[in-house]
């Protein structure tokens, strides 16, 4: 297993030192990289040759979920979540170089840690076992598209296997990956790659993207502190959630609860960012990208996106939101005040995803717990949103594709973490059973993909406008529709 370049993209494991002690340098490194915060922590690397069994999902400590009563006809179900079946063909390669593009090499160098050793002997052991070559070539966040085009242009293929996620798709519709129905060893039929990877990267029915770890997609969720709960005695949130009463009304009745109580002093909300707060359209089951005639199309009109934002903006209209806070912290990378505000105790919930508590298990003395968004008006059960994936391609213009897609299936069945080591790593910074309860959840719930990283006029510019009551919802879509439209073209690639 070779390195090619020199360029990481860096990650690291955030240390228990209190509040507000975490350092901005860990701060930055941990955002760089959603996929790395929720890699599990296994005990030694022992990648196996073949296809993975499916292994059942035990763990010692029994869910406290299970000891709360709900209706039978209203119960949500947790589906126990299961290990796929990945069917590897062995084949010898006969010295073959395979070159392995991923923004994260220091995933695969023994040196980094106990998981990063997992992968470079899985790795290893792929090498041996299909006679092979893995080169790993580290890709720029910021110039791998000209580099592989540079690449392309001069007649070399940069790598023929991608690791790749959503914040970068324009690998998939400038043509660079392959359509992976095209090619057979991925094996698209009877290999139970994850349906939420494949989801987030079809692209005009072409699937561009394949993956089995359940970590590398980004949920969206709701953080609460359970200390500030327990002192206002606000209920059971899981017994809500279990009950389908976890609901916008709810959400709203809570948080004006603790309000009121605290004297002004806590604020219902902040959120990871400001896109966070469009979530609560996707919670409503609606999107304000629809596809028409074959096009996407930002549908600024909808009713229920209306409805849903509208419910926004009444939360705001009631002082819930810190709007001092909320103008400061425009994006992801902006977001680590809102994070220290709400580990201070100074909101009750925080919008976040499935990888926040690596942060919160760091920078907070009180007890926290996760749940879903709540339900909104329209829907009946929980949505699993998500903004981006984690997956694996293949370049299109190679000529040994077929053996290409033989070994990157190796690589996803190999490099893959159980569910029970998961749910370990996550008992490792989650406060609570309860709260894995609440990701499984998640896990089994119908994926709706918010819309892409470039429509900042929805997510940012609309949003902003309906937070800090400046405009209507209506007023704040109708004033952005034509740019975020010509956002829209660009990256569905109209």
């Amino acid at each position: 297993m070779n390195y090619i370049g020199a360029f990481y993209i860096n990650g690291g494991t955030a240390m228990k030192i209190g509040k507000k002690k975490l350092s901005m340098l860990c701060l930055t490194l941990v955002l760089c990289i959603v996929v790395s915060c929720a890699a599990p922590v296994v005990e030694e690397p022992k990648p196996e040759p073949t296809q993975r069994p499916v292994t059942e999902n035990t763990l010692e400590a029994q869910p406290k979920i299970d000891e709360i009563e709900v209706p039978e006809e209203v119960a949500v179900n947790i589906t126990p979540l299961d290990d796929p079946k990945i069917y590897e063909t062995i084949k010898d390669m006969d010295g073959q170089i395979f070159k392995f593009g991923t923004f994260w090499p220091e995933f695969y160098d023994p040196n980094r840690g106990t998981n990063a050793a997992y992968r470079a002997a899985a790795l290893e052991s792929i090498e041996r076992d299909y006679n092979c070559i893995i080169d790993i070539v580290p890709l720029n966040q910021f110039t791998y598209a000209q580099d592989i085009n540079t690449a392309k242009a001069a007649g070399r293929i940069m790598a023929e296997i991608f690791e790749t996620q959503n914040a970068f798709n324009d690998l998939i519709y400038t043509g660079i990956l392959a359509d992976l129905r095209t090619v057979s060893t991925v094996d698209l039929v009877n290999n139970e790659w994850n349906k939420g990877v494949i989801l987030s990267s079809t692209y005009r029915e072409g699937i561009y993207g394949v993956g089995i770890e359940q970590s590398v997609i980004s949920r969206a969720c709701i953080y609460f502190n359970k200390d500030i709960a327990a002192r206002y005695n606000l209920g059971n949130f899981y017994e809500m959630v279990m009950n389908r009463e976890w609901t916008f009304d709810r959400f709203l009745e809570i948080s004006k609860e603790v309000f009121e109580r605290s004297n002004g002093t806590i604020f219902g909300m902040n959120g990871y960012g400001q896109e966070c707060f469009t979530y609560f359209t996707y919670a409503n089951d609606v999107s304000p990208v629809k596809i028409v005639n074959g096009k996407a199309v930002f549908d600024y009109q909808n009713d229920a996106l209306l409805s849903a934002l509208n419910y926004v903006q009444n939360y705001a209209k009631y002082g819930l939101i810190d709007q001092e806070l909320f103008a400061r912290n425009m994006t992801h990378a902006d977001s680590w005040e809102q994070q220290l505000s709400f580990s201070d105790g100074e909101s009750l919930f925080l919008l976040g995803f499935n990888s926040t508590h690596i942060w919160l298990d760091a920078m907070m003395d009180d007890d926290y717990g996760l749940l879903p968004f709540p339900m909104g008006p329209d829907v009946n059960d929980y949505k699993a949103i998500s903004n981006q994936s984690g997956f694996f391609s293949l370049f299109d213009e190679n000529p040994n594709i077929e053996d290409a897609g033989t070994i990157m299936t190796a690589i996803a069945s190999r490099t893959y973490f159980r569910i029970a080591d998961y749910d370990r790593a996550l008992a490792s910074t989650m406060r609570d059973r309860e709260s894995i309860d609440m990701l499984h959840l998640l896990m089994n719930s119908e994926f709706i993909f918010k819309i892409g990283k470039d429509v900042t006029e929805y997510d940012r510019t609309a949003i902003r406008a309906i937070v800090d009551m400046s405009k209507t919802p209506k007023e704040a879509l109708e004033a952005v529709a034509q740019a975020a439209q010509v956002q829209v073209d660009r990256y569905y690639g109209n």
